[in-house]
Order: C-alpha cells, then sequence, then structure tokens
C-alpha cells in the first residue's frame, strides 16, 4: 500500500482527507474547555464526513492518475515513492492537528472576558448590592423567535440577527447600529434596558446578549442615543441562563449603574458616569 506513483494517488488522496478531518475533529473535540450540548454528535458526524471526504478525494486522485498516465510516462517502482508518500500523510495528519488546536486556541482567547470597546476607564466590580434598584431589563426573544421592537426614549428600534451580527436600526430615523457576536457562537436570548449616560439628555440603551448553555459567556453592549457603540464587553456568565439578569440600580455618586447577574449573591457593577446626565 501506497509504493507507486501515480497508481497509489486515489488511495493516498482518500486517506489523506479521511486522516485529516478525523484528526482535526477528534483534537478539537478533545481540547474544546466549553464544548456545546450537542457535541457528542461529533463522534458519528466526523467519521461520516470524514467517509465523505475520502470517496470526493479518490475520485479526484483517480481523475489525476489518469491526466499524468495519458500525459507522461509511468516511472519505474522506486522504494522511495512509499516513503514519500507516507511521510506526506504524516504531515497532513500533524498539520490537522495543530490547525484544530490553533483553532480552538483562537477561539477561547477571542471569549475571554474582556473590554472590548470603550473610551474611557472602566472598573467593573463584582459585590453584594444593596443599591436601589430602579428598573429592569425587558427579555426580547430566543434564538429561534421573531424579533420584538425596544423603544427606549424617542428611538423605536427593531433588531434583527444576520449571521454573527445583530443589527439595530431605528424605524423612524433609520439609524443604525451593527454589534459583532461571534464570540458567542449563537444567541440564546437577549435583555435590554434603558440607561441614563453623561452627557446625553435622551437615555442609552443596555443590551445584555447571551450565547449558548454550556459557552457561559454573554456580550453587554451600551448604545448611545445616535446609535453608536458606547461600550462592548464579553462577560464570562456566573448566573443562571434563564434568570433575568439584567438591571439598573442607582448609586448615590455615580447615578445609574449596570448590574448584571440579579439572581447572583455577587452581581456585575458597571458605572458608566451616568451622574451628569439629565
Amino acid at each position: 500500500m501506497l509504493t507507486q506513483i501515480p497508481k497509489d494517488l486515489p488511495l493516498f488522496f482518500a486517506l489523506s482527507a479521511a486522516a485529516a478531518i478525523l484528526v482535526y475533529g477528534f483534537t478539537g473535540m478533545n481540547l474544546d474547555m466549553r464544548p456545546s450540548s450537542t457535541s457528542a454528535l461529533g463522534v458519528i458526524f466526523i467519521p461520516l464526513w470524514s467517509c465523505i471526504a475520502a470517496v470526493i478525494a479518490y475520485l479526484l486522485g483517480y481523475v489525476i492518475r489518469f491526466v499524468w498516465r495519458t500525459q507522461f510516462t509511468e516511472p519505474a517502482v522506486q522504494p522511495w515513492h512509499g516513503k514519500v508518500l507516507a511521510v506526506m500523510l504524516g504531515c497532513i495528519m500533524l498539520c490537522s492537528a495543530l490547525m484544530a488546536w490553533y483553532s480552538v486556541q483562537t477561539y477561547e482567547e477571542a471569549a475571554k472576558s474582556n473590554l472590548v470597546t470603550y473610551n474611557g476607564e472602566l472598573v467593573p466590580q463584582y459585590q453584594s448590592s444593596k443599591l436601589a434598584l430602579v428598573r429592569t431589563s425587558t427579555s426580547m426573544y430566543g434564538r429561534d423567535q421573531q424579533a420584538e421592537p425596544i423603544q427606549w426614549g424617542k428611538n423605536q428600534t427593531l433588531l434583527s440577527v444576520h449571521n454573527a451580527d445583530v443589527e439595530l436600526r431605528d424605524s423612524v430615523s433609520n439609524q443604525q447600529a451593527t454589534v459583532s457576536v461571534q464570540e458567542l457562537d449563537y444567541v440564546t436570548q437577549y435583555q435590554a434596558a434603558r440607561i441614563k449616560l453623561a452627557g446625553f439628555v435622551e437615555p442609552g440603551l443596555v443590551i445584555l446578549i447571551d450565547g449558548r448553555a454550556t459557552g457561559k459567556r454573554s456580550l453587554l453592549v451600551v448604545l448611545t442615543p445616535d446609535y453608536k457603540v458606547f461600550m462592548r464587553f464579553i462577560v464570562e456568565r456566573y448566573w443562571p441562563l434563564q434568570s433575568s439578569a439584567l438591571e439598573i440600580r442607582l448609586d448615590p455618586v455615580d447615578g445609574e449603574v449596570i448590574a448584571v447577574g440579579s439572581a447572583a449573591q455577587e452581581k456585575l457593577l458597571i458605572s458608566l458616569g451616568s451622574a451628569g446626565a439629565r
């Protein structure tokens, strides 16, 4: 097996395709620190896709071998032919494993809890809040439901999802904002509440976007009244997914603050400097 060129090219192509998908898929599954609830199906579908790829690759190799034989004289059998094909197959498997490792590491790095966008100094605090509750959030819709309009101040917002982006468009002024949610894999629910922002007469909008349950990630977004992204913050979700996690509370000094994780003993409190807002 794998001793002659071009005779063994169809088999080589088939083995390479199947091995690449198997190694990539199962390496990624084993390294994934936050697998989805359906990741176990990979045990069935990874071998299935590898078989399909093997058949396609075999046919491709057969075509290449046919063209080779019509254009060139088939070389005599050389001992090094088999060694070259075996080394190439091993390199393909190694590269597939490294690509899977890199893919998992890149995703985990992108999904870390971190402040992505904010023009100012922000110090998130985790503490048991005794601040007065100003308003709770409105849960808008789940991943498989229709979007609902959001009214905040003079804005009439329509929220829609396009692949890895969430689009918020004003139905009156046609202003819009687009927020990337690629770190969440997919979205399970949205919660929204208005908040006072320093320097603005009209309120801003706070949106808590929850990703898949096992992903343990949420995205906190604050929009200004003119649909500018004021803050985008990836949060590690430590509260129950089914809870109403977003609240607006009142600090005597800082004014309205964002409280995330209302069902948890300690809440994530974020002040945006809203005391000067009217």
